[in-house]
């Protein structure tokens, strides 16, 4: 009983002196022009509107956000459609008055390219570098590779969407 009693007393110590210095939760609406590439290398511009909304675990210096996020927008050259994803993932970085962070997220996508709809999974990995103008705001741009993955035409094939898009977010850090 007595080692029982300090793997606790350990135990709490290691919590205790790891805990969220803050926890909120924080919406980050964004703008971003897009550049999509289509299966066969078809390609087009588009824009794009997103929001991602998480609870951010401040472990002073290093911020950690479990995040949804949702983006929707249109696309237009030598192929027209539209795209949406629908994700979930984390976003890692440090918070400094420059706050460079990492995010990646999976879920669904939905790519429908010269009126054939496409439904699938995505995959997003980007980076972020936000300028801390309040405690409650910040400003930044983001970098984004987005890849819908879609079943094909022959029966093993795999149709991908690859989207890169670079735009702004504003984030609230609702307190």
């Amino acid at each position: 009983m007595g080692q029982a009693a300090m793997a606790l007393a350990a135990c709490s110590s290691l919590f205790a002196m790891s805990s969220v210095a803050s926890a909120e939760p924080v919406v980050r609406p964004g703008l971003d022009g897009t550049l999509v590439v289509a299966e066969g290398g078809s390609v087009a511009g588009g824009g794009r509107l997103g929001l991602a909304a998480g609870y951010n675990l401040e472990f002073d210096p290093l911020l950690l956000v479990p995040e949804i996020a949702v983006s929707g927008g249109g696309y237009g050259g030598e192929i027209e459609g539209g795209g949406f994803r629908g994700a979930i993932g984390m976003r890692a970085g440090l918070s400094l008055r420059y706050e460079p962070s990492l995010f990646v997220r999976g879920g669904y996508g939905h790519d429908t390219i010269e009126g054939f709809g496409r439904n699938g999974g995505c995959v997003q990995v980007g980076a972020a570098l936000d300028v801390r103008l309040s405690r409650g705001l910040t400003l930044g741009p983001a970098l984004t590779y987005d890849a819908g993955l879609y079943p094909g035409p022959g029966p093993e094939a795999l149709f991908v969407v690859h989207t890169v898009a670079l735009g702004a977010s504003v984030a609230f850090w609702l307190q």
